[in-house]
Parts: structure tokens; C-alpha cells; sequence
């Protein structure tokens, strides 16, 4: 049982501008004061996942920028979208990739956006392990969420359904609906 991580890192980021630039792409900046943000999602996730196994998701004007910024994830590890078309576009060929690459049933792909801002690593990290033992217990996708404090455009909406597992560190639930990126007054509704 192998997991494996995704980053998404695709993306304008014109929500940065004017800090986001063609030349400073969004995954490059520093948001909170220290590292990138896809160098804080890698070593967020570097205590689970080995390095050989994080793949980069990316469109191919950001691939020369990105690789340089981080050397240490091989050149076969990068997955390049021809065409930015959002999330489920991206999660989908990184799926199809991630499974002719393993072949293996039991690879557990964790896809992970890489300009979230994430307080309690460890905690994230153990909400992540107890995610993918109910994947592959369930078979099913799990997606990870949190409550929102305030509506927001710009993120995704989860309307979940009913508890299916409670542990520790999670809760899981049906999802009845996703809404990528609502405007106010839907968003108002979560």
C-alpha cells in the first residue's frame, strides 16, 4: 500500500495580482512569511509521502519556473496539463498517470491544492492518513474539508451528507454536492 501525492500547482493566480506575475506565478510566492507555497505543501507532506512519490501538476508556461525552484523532484514527476481547465480536469490526468506509473490497485493518490494555508501540520497530516485507510477501506474518494468562517468565492463548497465513520481526528460524511467556487449568495447558503 503506496500513497502517493498530487500537488496541484496549475493555475494564474490572479487572485494574487499584483504579486502573481508571469515571471512569480502564484505557487511561487510566499504567503505567510516563509517558504513558497509549493514548497510548504512539500514539506507538509514529506513525513508520509517520499519524495520520489510527489508528483507536480502543472501547465507547461509554469513547468520551467517551478523546476527550478525545486530540484529535488525528478523531471518524470511532473505531470504538465496542455490546457489549464480547473480541478477535475487536473485530478483526472494525474489519475490516469499515477495509475499506468504504478500499476498497482493499491496506490492511494492524495491530491493537494498548493495555495492553502495549513496551521496544524500534524494534525492535517493525521486527517490525511486516517483518509486514505478509508479509501482504500471503502473504495470510495474522500475529500477533506473545513468548516467555512465566512462566505468566500473563492473556494470550493462541500454539502455533506450523512456520517458514515468518526474518529479521532476526522468525520466522515457523504458528499451530497461540491460547488467550485459559488458566487456570494450561493456561498452565503453554506
Amino acid at each position: 500500500m503506496k500513497n502517493v501525492a498530487v500537488l496541484m500547482a496549475g493555475g494564474r493566480g490572479q487572485r494574487f495580482w499584483p504579486h502573481s506575475r508571469f515571471d512569480t506565478p502564484k505557487q511561487l510566492l510566499s504567503i505567510t512569511g516563509g517558504n513558497s507555497m509549493i514548497r510548504e505543501t512539500i514539506n507538509r507532506v514529506s513525513p508520509l509521502i517520499d519524495l520520489s512519490d510527489v508528483f507536480i501538476s502543472t501547465t507547461e508556461d509554469l513547468f520551467d519556473s517551478i523546476k527550478d525552484a525545486l530540484p529535488e523532484i525528478d523531471y518524470l514527476n511532473y505531470i504538465l496539463e496542455p490546457v489549464g481547465r480547473d480541478t477535475a480536469a487536473c485530478i483526472g490526468l494525474a489519475t490516469v498517470v499515477i495509475e499506468h506509473r504504478y500499476k498497482d490497485p493499491d496506490t492511494t493518490m492524495i491530491t493537494l491544492p498548493i495555495d492553502h494555508i495549513i496551521k496544524d501540520s500534524e494534525k492535517f497530516l493525521q486527517a490525511i492518513k486516517e483518509a486514505c485507510v478509508l479509501a482504500r477501506e471503502t473504495g470510495n474518494l474522500i475529500t477533506i474539508g473545513i468548516k467555512p468562517s465566512r462566505p468566500e468565492t473563492g473556494y470550493g463548497y462541500i454539502c455533506v451528507g450523512k456520517e458514515v465513520e468518526k474518529t479521532d481526528s476526522i468525520t466522515a460524511c457523504t458528499v451530497k454536492k461540491f460547488t467550485e467556487k459559488p458566487n456570494l449568495e450561493t456561498a452565503k447558503k453554506f
